[in-house]
């Protein structure tokens, strides 16, 4: 939001994180087909809440900040992590399959 360019590369990183650490989960869940499928919306999350971000990024680049700001408070953002929250929680606490 400030427009510094170097708080992207921060971001930019962080996301590759976040697909890096998807993955390890993914590998550490294999043998477990509930969670398997569970992490089918966390993908699907990730790949929600990056999309907002470039949004938002594109938004402040081409129309300034209050556009953006604007854009931030419809909720769209606080609802996929809350929604991350709520996938992680119940994959953290149910029992495998075996």
């Amino acid at each position: 939001m400030t427009g510094d360019e170097a708080y992207l590369d921060s971001w930019r990183s962080a996301t590759s994180d976040l697909e890096r650490y998807a993955l390890v989960v993914r590998s550490a869940t294999s043998d477990n087909p509930n969670q398997q499928m569970q992490l089918q919306t966390v993908d699907r999350l990730i790949a929600q809440r990056i999309h907002a971000a470039e949004g938002i990024i594109a938004l402040r680049r081409a129309q300034g900040l209050d556009i953006a700001a604007e854009a931030l408070q419809t909720g769209e953002t606080q609802r996929i992590l809350q929604d991350f929250q709520q996938i992680l929680q119940t994959m953290h606490t149910r029992k495998p399959d075996y």
